[in-house]
């Protein structure tokens, strides 16, 4: 069970680094991969449940999830790496998240259906062992479930960890998850020959050396099928080289037209265009029109954009020092290997300084001063990106700029009649930049530009930024007196000026703990696809009154507490399946949360979810130790942990207004996760006192709990953290889990 739960999370984090980088680094995509994942799953564990009572060699079943699971894993990560392929989408155009989502359902279905009998596998078997002719009674049935529930979530916390501080960046997706297929197969001939006599360790030593020195050897394979994999994903642009990194999963491409040489080398992490040799368009707008707004810059913040040629123009104007802020070291390296040389040159320029951290934790923590600061990101289109673009971030920023500083952003639209999702998206940026600069203007162009500062900015006119350009004698081959005047007419100036203007009225500031730009930008995205279902549900989430996701929720289950006391039911199932829809919003808002406050810090992240599991692992533990509990008893700690499910969201807006040391703030899925360990095996118990089999019992529970998981990812991530926010979300888990109390006391 320890390696079961082990296995089983590392090759989750492995698939969704892998499913993510195919739908382009989008949460949206977080939401509903796992709930395709915990959807599976409750369906494996409910039909294991039946199948578990009605075998007499549980431990059998087990082993044979296990051996199955160890083939379907490998498989089900190499055709991760295939989603955009089977969907008929090429490697760089944009998938509809509707086909994304059935395309991975399809995916992940099989695995995830064998991974969720575990549990009731692994409980059935402990029992069995624990006891000969009473391994059916309560208070076995009980210590079983809360065992196997301990080591499974042991051992996920333990695989979390060790995958993501570890073996993350050793080898490539498939190669690392045939070392996982090894560990499980070592389990299932374990499960198989049990030891029975003096020599039963020294088989065990001799096979487990055997099977170590086979997966090394599968290993080495494996990287082989991994570099076939990423060849097949790029077809039909020629791969140049690919691999992970602690920070996502990168890849060099060159494109050439037919019948040419070589090409342009195209620079991609996590399916996101990074950087194109001698690309210089974009970055030609952003550097010159925005440095031209100053009147003498000599200190430049770069955020992204080094080697896509921000930096480049940057340095071809009399500055001083150009500080350019990258997260992830190895795409540098990956480009030092593939792009030309002119793109390298900038990196080596003496007035160049790579700063390898998070932006935003930077900017919190320098004391540098600066003239301007460029931003060449994406726009808000994920929870990490939208960090980089809120109220507060806006406010951070300013504290960095001289009196006369200014900030140059860009946000894609459409030069001449920006689309309804667009103009809301702009509304937005423009509204949440005034919240922190007296003045915030924006340019027509593909990529408006997005000018703020506290200070008086010059004429919007293209002859003025020009006539400055030639003055410094900076050679470019876009911002040109044949282009620019078009693009920068004042009919145009203003016409845009008017609708982002107008469109300020409806829209909503974006800030840290309300991500609206994010849902904004989603709705932008989705309208790409015609009649998708996806952009009239982002329109309708957007359209909608908050107060509605609170009382429509509130009024289901407020019913469904009605029938369970007139039908004189329980409400363990009803408590069971909103409780693990309240731990995943707990995680997704404790994570966002923690990126908000102190940075996007993958290594920190990876061990907040290996303490969550590990919490988990703790909270079956107290309930295995205390053994059998009389119905009274187990009613009454039943009642305790509801209590402390309601309590804690109240407890999580009150830390993110203290902003604790990142250590204290880490010790919160901890937390959360002691509480989920707790509520299941006594939900076992209870329900098992109603006569059923254990089997049945545990996976009809553990279906429940990810029934409700599944839920939650679907609706926490997309659209309630967007829409509500951090602490609207908190409130609205708080009042969900208020009225499963009231119901489970009118029970009693």
């Amino acid at each position: 069970m320890f390696v079961a739960g082990g296995c089983s999370i590392a090759g989750q984090v492995v698939l969704l680094r892998e499913l993510m980088a195919a739908f382009q680094g989008n949460e949206l995509s977080l939401g509903g991969i796992l709930a395709a994942w915990l959807l599976w799953g409750a369906l494996g564990s409910w039909a294991a449940g039946f199948v578990a009572d009605r075998c007499e060699r549980p431990s059998a079943l087990l082993a044979a999830g296990l051996a199955a699971a160890a083939l379907l894993l490998p498989a089900t990560v190499f055709a991760s790496g295939l989603v955009r392929k089977i969907s008929g989408v090429s490697p760089t155009e944009m998938i509809s998240f509707v086909k994304f989502l059935w395309v991975s359902a399809v995916l992940l279905g099989p695995l995830c259906f064998v991974q969720g009998g575990f549990f009731a596998f692994g409980s059935k078997a402990l029992a069995s062992a624990a006891a000969e002719s009473d391994s059916d009674d309560a208070d076995g049935g009980t210590e079983a479930a809360g065992r196997a529930y301990m080591l499974e979530s042991a051992g996920s916390g333990v695989g979390g960890v060790v995958l993501s501080l570890l073996l993350i960046n050793l080898l490539p997706p498939v190669a690392l998850v045939l070392l996982f297929s090894a560990a499980m197969l070592i389990c299932t001939v374990l499960l198989i020959e049990p030891r029975s006599d003096a020599r039963g360790a020294s088989r065990l030593a001799q096979m487990t050396i055997a099977l170590l020195a086979g997966a090394c050897l599968v290993a080495a394979f494996g990287a082989r099928l991994d570099d076939r994999r990423w060849r097949m994903m790029w077809h039909p642009m020629r791969l140049l080289e690919a691999r992970n990194s602690f920070y996502g999963s990168l890849a060099a491409i060159e494109v050439s037209s037919e019948g040419e040489g070589e090409g342009e080398t195209s620079l991609y992490a996590d399916g996101l265009l990074t950087a194109t040799s001698g690309s210089r368009l974009r970055a030609e707008e952003l550097v010159h029109v925005g440095l031209a707004h100053h009147r003498d810059p000599k200190d430049v913040l770069l955020i992204g954009g080094g080697l896509s040629g921000c930096l480049a123009e940057a340095l071809k104007h009399p500055i001083e020092r150009v500080d350019y802020v990258e997260l992830d070291p190895e795409i540098i390296r990956l480009g030092r290997r593939r792009l030309l040389e002119s793109d390298l040159r900038p990196l080596a320029d003496e007035r160049t300084t790579v700063r390898y951290t998070d932006a935003r934790r930077f900017v919190k923590t320098t004391d540098e001063k600066y003239d301007v600061v460029i931003m060449d990101l994406p726009g808000p289109r994920s929870a990490r990106l939208n960090r980089l673009y809120s109220s507060e971030f806006f406010g951070e920023l300013k504290r960095l700029l001289r009196d006369d500083g200014i900030v140059v952003f860009a946000i894609s639209s459409s030069e001449v009649y920006p689309s309804p999702e667009q103009r809301l998206l702009l509304a937005s940026m423009s509204k949440t930049a005034k919240s922190a600069f007296a003045t915030a203007r924006v340019l027509p162009g593909e990529a408006c530009l997005f000018i703020l500062s506290n200070a008086e900015l010059p004429p919007a006119d293209a002859q003025v930024v020009l006539m400055k350009l030639d003055s410094l004698n900076i050679p470019r081959e876009y911002v040109t007196w044949n282009r620019l005047p078009d693009q920068f007419q004042q009919h145009k100036i203003e016409g845009l000026r008017n609708i982002v203007e107008q469109g300020e009225a409806s829209a909503r500031l974006n800030l840290d703990f309300q991500p609206i730009g994010y849902l904004y930008s989603l709705s932008e995205w989705a309208a790409h696809f015609r009649g998708a279902r996806l952009q009239r549900w982002l329109r309708a989430a957007i359209a909608a009154k908050r107060v509605l996701f609170f009382a429509v929720p509130g009024a289901i289950l407020a019913a469904m507490g009605v029938f369970i006391l007139f039908s004189k039911r329980s409400g363990v199932g009803l408590a069971v399946a909103i409780g693990g829809l309240s731990e995943m919003v707990f995680q997704l808002v404790v994570l966002i949360g923690f990126q908000v406050l102190y940075g996007y810090l993958f290594y920190r992240i990876g061990i907040m979810v290996g303490l969550f599991m590990a919490g988990l692992a703790a909270g079956s533990f107290v309930i295995w130790r205390l053994g059998g509990l009389s119905h009274y008893r187990a009613n009454r700690y039943f009642l305790f942990v509801q209590g402390l499910i309601c309590v804690y969201p109240a407890v999580l807006p009150i830390v993110f207004k203290i902003n604790p040391p990142a250590a204290v703030f880490m010790l919160l899925p901890a937390v959360a996760g002691v509480i989920g360990g707790l509520q299941l095996p006594l939900a076992v118990q209870m329900v098992r006192q109603a006569r059923r089999g254990l089997g049945r019992s545990a996976g009809g529970l553990y279906g429940l709990d990810l029934f409700g998981s599944c839920f939650g990812a679907l609706l926490a991530g997309p659209i309630l953290i967007p829409t509500v926010g951090l602490i609207g979300v908190c409130l609205w888990a708080a009042m969900l889990n208020i009225i499963v109390l009231v119901v489970l006391i009118a029970r009693q």
